[in-house]
């Protein structure tokens, strides 16, 4: 192929290119090495519209001479939809344009996954999933790839949501409901992933059993699922320190110095045993979407995408 030419690499691509295992081992490599990274390696911002965000994450994973650069629209109602422009440092060009939708999702899924494994030292826990959107729908695919045996309790406030959703994840879990204390009852696990702008979790709805909720939802300004009740009561992890200060739920935390994931994984005798319950603060980490990005170009050898010269 031309130097000059670019692949485009749409979402079937990504999805045949990409496995579960892979994906969970660039994630957890990647997020190990967030705490250690320089803060000109990444770049987060968000540019803030009337009715949503656009969110634009950037990073230069220096070992494999990648960096990528994700701009994601997310609407505050409706899907969002993005691209990412995929860089060879080495070539000192653009390599690629790639859909960020499958990846994004997929990612965030294997973060929550990557949490999971580090912050709870159960092996077949009970699973309660909050939310029926994309990124849940991926992790609840993960959980059934690496754990078939996992128990899992669904909640959706959508009836709309849970009919549309139930034949495509059927045989996924044991519970689908529209009953919050319903699902939430016995659950050792509790991911979190709505569009939620006012709090509808507290922490005395949580069985006495939940020793980890993983809160994947809010990554915006704004954006909220958990009550007051939770600060200075949990032990709190987060993916990104300085993102989520600023668009997660620890935005809300008084806690200012909550431990890194990486760190978890890194030095497991800094796991945090303060408190019974563990919350993940997770907003999405630049540095994984570039590892996962990697994975897709060490992949696309001679795939069947399209490619053109953008300098004619």
């Amino acid at each position: 192929m031309n130097d000059s030419n670019v692949h485009l690499v749409n979402r079937s691509i990504i999805r045949e290119l990409l496995t579960w295992e892979d994906v969970l081992a660039a994630t957890e490599t990647a997020l190990a090495f967030i705490p250690m990274a320089q803060a000109s390696d990444t770049s987060s911002t968000q540019v803030l519209y009337d009715n949503g965000s656009l969110h634009l994450k950037a990073a230069a994973l220096q070992p494999a001479h990648v960096l990528s650069v994700k701009a994601n629209l997310r609407p505050n109602a409706g899907r969002a939809s993005g691209a990412i422009l995929a860089y060879d440092l080495e070539g000192q060009r653009l390599r690629a344009i790639m859909d960020s939708g499958y990846l994004t999702g997929m990612r965030t899924a294997a973060i929550a996954l990557v949490a999971q494994r580090h912050l709870s030292e159960l092996s077949s826990p009970v699973v309660a999933v909050l939310g029926l959107g994309p990124v849940n729908q991926m992790t609840i695919a993960g959980l059934r790839h690496f754990s078939p045996n996992v128990r899992l309790r669904v909640w959706s406030r959508s009836p709309a949501t849970r009919e549309a959703v139930e034949p495509t994840l059927a045989n996924s879990f044991d519970v689908l409901t529209g009953d919050l204390s319903e699902v939430l009852a016995g659950a050792d696990v509790v991911i979190t992933g709505t569009p939620a702008r006012q709090p509808f979790i507290a922490l005395d709805q949580l069985s006495n059993q939940t020793s980890l909720l993983l809160a994947m939802g809010a990554d915006t300004a704004g954006k909220r699922e958990l009550h007051e009740g939770f600060d200075g009561r949990v032990n709190l992890v987060v993916d990104v320190a300085n993102d989520a200060r600023l668009v997660g739920e620890s935005a809300y935390l008084s806690q200012t110095s909550p431990v890194e994931l990486g760190t978890v994984i890194t030095q497991a005798a800094l796991r945090p045993r303060t408190h019974a319950l563990t919350v993940f603060d997770s907003v999405g980490s630049a540095l994984v979407d570039a590892a996962v990005v990697q994975l897709v170009l060490d992949r696309l050898g001679d795939h069947a995408s399209t490619s053109v010269d953008l300098s004619q």
